[in-house]
C-alpha cells in the first residue's frame, strides 16, 4: 500500500510528460522526429500544442502527423486518460524540451 502512495507521489513530481510520454517514446530522436513533423505541419507554438492536443484526446489516422505507412503498421494510440490540465502541462514540457528552436540557436 505504501508503494502505491510513493508511486502517486513520484508521477505528480516528474510530471505528466516523463510518466506518461517519455516512458512509451523514450528514445530521444524518436521524440525529435515527432516534433519536427509537428513543426513543418503546423509552425507554430500555438498551433502545434492544439495539434497534439486535439489529437491525444482523440486519435485518428486523419488527424495524425505520422505517414499511412506508419499508421498501417502501428496503429493509432487510445486516447490519453490524462485529464486535460495534465495533458496540457505534458504538451508545454514536450514543446519546452524539443522544440525545433533549440536546435537551430
Amino acid at each position: 500500500m505504501r508503494s502505491v502512495g510513493f508511486l502517486v507521489i513520484l508521477s505528480l513530481w516528474v510530471g505528466a510528460f516523463e510518466t506518461h510520454c517519455k516512458s512509451c517514446h523514450g528514445m530521444e530522436r524518436q521524440l525529435h522526429i515527432f516534433m519536427h513533423r509537428y513543426t513543418l505541419k503546423y509552425s507554430s507554438k500555438e498551433r502545434i500544442q492544439k495539434a497534439m492536443f486535439e489529437y491525444m484526446k482523440n486519435p485518428q489516422a486523419s488527424n495524425s502527423i505520422m505517414p499511412l505507412g506508419f499508421i498501417t503498421r502501428w496503429g493509432v494510440k487510445k486516447p490519453t486518460t490524462l485529464s486535460d490540465k495534465a495533458l496540457k502541462e505534458a504538451i508545454e514540457e514536450y514543446y519546452h524540451r524539443y522544440n525545433l528552436s533549440k536546435v537551430w540557436q
